[in-house]
């Protein structure tokens, strides 16, 4: 078993080999890293960064504008062909009401003329019935 001297001497050991192992690994990775490593250097990165993120967003703007300008164009479109089809079929509508309306008025004059014609015969049988009617009592 460990004393507790050795085992505080172990326990710093340790800590300090992982301390060592980290800064070693650090610096391996920023001289694989082809990034650049000045403070100047990031910051002249990242502007760039934000030049290219600002010129993306100017360039989507653009393209927004076309798409609303090209989206207002073919509702504008739309709405011409729906005035010119909405005038269409009320015309249609129109036409064929016009021509209902004169196939009931002749058909109403037709059923007119055939019912004063039906009176008209009626009138002639009541008119033969009487003189039947006269002509048979004068017989008896």
């Amino acid at each position: 078993m460990l004393s507790g001297n050795q085992l505080g001497i172990a326990i710093t050991a340790v800590l300090v080999g992982a301390i060592a192992l980290g800064w070693i690994l650090h610096w391996t990775w920023l001289r694989l890293a082809r990034e650049p490593q000045t403070d100047a250097a990031r910051m002249n990165a990242l502007v760039n960064r934000l030049h290219e993120a600002d010129h993306a967003r100017a360039e989507a703007e653009i393209a927004r504008e076309i798409a609303e300008n090209a989206l207002a164009s073919r509702e504008a479109e739309m709405k011409e062909r729906l005035t010119a089809m909405r005038e269409r079929m009320e015309n249609a509508v129109g036409k064929r009401e016009a021509e209902l309306e004169q196939a009931l008025r002749e058909a109403r004059a037709d059923a007119d003329a055939a019912m004063s014609g039906l009176h008209h015969a009626r009138q002639h049988i009541m008119a033969l019935e009487a003189e039947l009617d006269e002509l048979l009592q004068e017989q008896r």
